[in-house]
């Protein structure tokens, strides 16, 4: 019997199709549903996950990237082994971060033409974190049919996987990352979409936590710092305001910014920001 469910959103048919190929050749057998977005059915990963949940009949359930490789014959037997010892509502991945330092913890690898290390940090056997990247992780079943992805918070591609390590860990449950080595087959992507979706992530839990670790965006949720690590994020991209004043205002209190520990801490506090 089959103790992982393994569910993957794809627009991508042939990157699928080897999914399911490399799952047919695990040592431990696991269940794949396949969500084809090919046509854009779904707006937001959080939708397509939770369409699906009632369809698992595992005790756990895996979300995975469609351009994810199982290299290693056992890797849905170690993911299957690592989940035995989670708690019922505990959260695993196998990218996390902690608040500091400020490096991924990982033992995967990524990058399409070049590839090399996913993190700086290795993980020994299952570590706590604060949340996990959304390239591959999971759970118990029961936990997902109980508290399903958030549509409205995290109503695109990014950062539902964070969305509930943040609420599982306010409930008092647990994050954990583990040393199961894959490859993404991936460069990883920021943009403004990602920005925003953690701008709103910030606003929504501003008042339980006062800041936030995740492997893309570090930064603290009240009023005035969120929405200042928003526009200098955006501003890394090369995104500015359409505003001349408000650029030629950022980029003065930028510069005070480092040279005043007094500003930096009103715009960053004391932690590490990303």
């Amino acid at each position: 019997m089959s103790r992982i469910t393994v569910v993957c959103c794809y627009n991508d048919v042939q990157q699928f199709e080897n999914l399911k190929k490399e799952l047919e050749a695990q040592s431990e057998s696991a269940k794949l549903i396949g969500i084809n977005n090919t046509s854009s059915r779904f707006g937001s990963c959080a939708a397509a996950y939770n369409s699906v949940i009632k369809d698992v009949s595992t005790p756990f359930v895996i979300y995975s990237h469609q351009d994810i490789v199982f290299e290693d014959t056992d890797n849905i037997k170690q993911l299957a082994d690592y989940l035995e010892k989670t708690g019922i509502d505990d959260i695993l991945g196998v990218a996390g971060v902690r608040r500091s330092p400020k490096a991924t913890y990982t033992n995967i690898y990524h990058g399409i033409s070049n590839k090399r290390p996913a993190g700086k940090l290795k993980i020994e056997g299952i570590e706590e974190c604060e949340s996990v990247d959304e390239c591959l992780f999971g759970g118990h079943t029961d936990h997902f049919r109980k508290e399903p992805f958030d549509e409205v918070i995290c109503n695109n591609w990014h950062l539902y996987a964070v969305e509930q390590c943040i609420r599982t860990k306010v409930q008092g449950n647990k994050v954990w990352m583990c040393d199961v080595a894959l490859y993404h087959c991936s460069d990883g992507e920021h943009n403004d979409k990602l920005h925003e979706n953690f701008l709103v992530l910030s606003k929504a839990y501003h008042k339980k936590l006062e800041y936030i670790a995740t492997p893309c965006c570090r930064g603290c949720t009240g009023l005035i710092r969120r929405n200042w690590g928003y526009l200098k994020r955006n501003r890394k991209l090369g995104i500015y305001s359409d505003s001349r004043l408000v650029n030629a205002a950022f980029k003065r209190i930028d510069k005070l910014s480092k040279r005043s520990q007094l500003i930096h801490y009103c715009l960053y506090g004391n932690y590490i920001f990303k």
